[in-house]
């Protein structure tokens, strides 16, 4: 797990293990533009195989504000850039997006080390009176066919 913008509130890492209302707080810090997100957490996983027919990632969250983005990007270790998988606005109770990728999802599992990289990012639409606001994360994880 590495926090790319933002910090750690509360939690940690194992909290996201399982579904559970035991959750992974992150609030949001300094970004260098105002199209940046200021929460950005990426998640490092291991995949049990270098190729595959089916990648899976759930992520069970909410907000503590009804008017946040939240998106789900995948690292290709090919162009070294993230794309773009699932983007929505946040629910201020628990709920699950979850990606499924079935082509040519061998793309976003780096060949040398097995790793597969998640970034979730959560961005305010508009004003929020309630400062800082909150991502909170109870499950995310990955889901890679042998």
């Amino acid at each position: 797990m590495t926090v790319f913008r933002g910090s750690v509130s509360s939690g940690v890492l194992s909290n996201v293990y399982k579904s559970d209302d035991t959750y992974l707080v992150l609030r949001p810090g300094a970004v260098f533009s105002s199209s940046e997100a200021p929460v950005q957490l990426i998640l490092i996983g291991t995949s049990p195989v270098a190729t595959t027919t089916e990648l899976r990632f759930s992520l069970e969250a909410n907000s503590s504000a009804s008017n946040i983005t939240q998106k789900i990007e995948f690292y290709n270790p090919s162009t070294t850039l993230y794309e773009l998988m699932d983007t929505r606005t946040a629910t201020t109770t628990d709920s699950v997006a979850e990606v499924v990728v079935s082509s040519n999802p061998s793309r976003f599992i780096d060949s040398g080390t097995l790793a597969v990289r998640a970034k979730i990012s959560g961005k305010a639409q508009g004003a929020v009176f309630a400062f800082p606001w909150l991502v909170k994360i109870d499950r995310a994880v990955w889901n890679i066919k042998r």
